[in-house]
């Protein structure tokens, strides 16, 4: 289950912040007080200069009740990298069955942990690739070291092989002389 945080709020954040009203409460204690621990959803965050009803860390999204005008709020969230889903007051009272619209919004907030769980993964998928490319390109060069270390080898041992062949060459031909000498 999620916690409710107890956070200092700034001296500006006025009573309406301090205090949740009837649908907030209501969304609180029928949807997101319930939800599993890693979706992370806690009350009354500042975030910036605002205080937020409510948020959920690992969607990285306000969720918030308010007057039939956000006044901006959204695009200010939006600017600061948060996800903003806001309901006005009017829009839940007109509702019967405000558990569908729980439901709605436990299904944003699904959808956007599994967009950001993707884009990590498709991030670490990216590392990962990076990585195995920068693996692949220092075998590679340690491959043409090796084999010009090898080549280079080898052409000692033949300049060796050589030089013995000419001194076994030179030794056969004095021991020939010799024995021609001897006949």
């Amino acid at each position: 289950m999620s916690k409710q945080t107890k956070v200092k709020l700034p001296p500006c954040a006025d009573r309406k912040h301090r205090t949740m009203t009837q649908q907030e409460q209501w969304l609180w204690d029928n949807c997101l007080k319930d939800l599993p621990e890693d979706l992370g959803v806690i009350t009354h965050r500042k975030i910036g200069e605002e205080v937020v009803t409510f948020y959920c860390h690992s969607a990285k999204t306000v969720i918030e009740i308010c007057d039939d005008e956000s006044g901006g709020r959204e695009e200010l969230f939006h600017k600061l990298g948060y996800k903003y889903l806001g309901y006005p007051n009017s829009h839940f009272n007109r509702y019967l069955l405000p558990v569908v619209e729980c439901s709605l919004i436990v299904g944003k907030l699904a959808t956007i942990i599994r967009t950001e769980q993707q884009k990590r993964e498709m991030g670490e998928l990216e590392k990962m690739r990076t990585t195995l490319n920068d693996s692949i390109e220092k075998m590679r060069q340690f491959n043409e070291k090796q084999s010009e270390e090898i080549r280079r080898s080898l052409d000692e041992q033949n300049e060796r092989d050589k030089e013995f062949q000419k001194e076994m060459a030179e030794r056969n031909r004095r021991l020939f002389d010799e024995i021609n000498k001897k006949e």
